[in-house]
């Protein structure tokens, strides 16, 4: 009998991985648009002490942090706490573009040890087009956990919107 979850959902028995985002507010013309918000992702942890350290000093300086938890997929199990995964993401936008670290907005779908793991699950289901993987060391802290966004609009977003610092 066929499993009914794809290989990219299986999780095997592994701590999950912390991933944190810090929320930015859409305004269009001066009006916040409330609906309307960009959860950027800005550290990566293995650890929930990390998390809510990282919190703490976030909301100390007026900013708002959320985390998820994200299941390891990686047919290697044998290493609890990887340096480097590789971290499935659903919308948001490519790790490579020059505006990702401060306006993508990822949902944290899986995360493997290897590029030969999350490869053949890409493979495994080549018709998805949403999906971005980045690779990140872990830990990992953006610059902008802790310190204000430094673009007030993303190239090619309409010219009343602007976001949050």
């Amino acid at each position: 009998m066929n499993d009914p979850q794809p290989f990219l959902f299986r999780q095997r028995q592994q701590d999950p991985l912390f991933l944190v985002y810090r929320r930015r507010v859409i305004h269009r013309g001066s009006t916040p648009n409330d609906p309307s918000r960009r959860d950027v992702i800005c550290a990566a942890f293995w650890e929930e002490q990390q998390v809510k350290e990282l919190e703490k000093q976030a909301t100390d300086r007026g900013y708002e942090l959320w985390w998820e938890t994200v299941p390891v997929h990686s047919q290697d199990c044998s290493e609890q706490h990887n340096a480097t995964v590789f971290v499935v993401f659903e919308g948001g936008m490519a790790q490579d573009n020059p505006d990702a670290l401060e306006f993508s907005d990822p949902v944290g779908l899986a995360v493997y040890f290897t590029r030969n793991d999350v490869e053949a699950a890409l493979e495994s289901y080549a018709d998805w087009e949403w999906e971005d993987v980045w690779e990140l060391p872990v830990p990992w802290q953006s610059p902008f956990a802790l310190n204000p966004f430094t673009k007030k609009r993303s190239s090619g977003s309409p010219e009343d919107y602007e976001f949050t610092l």
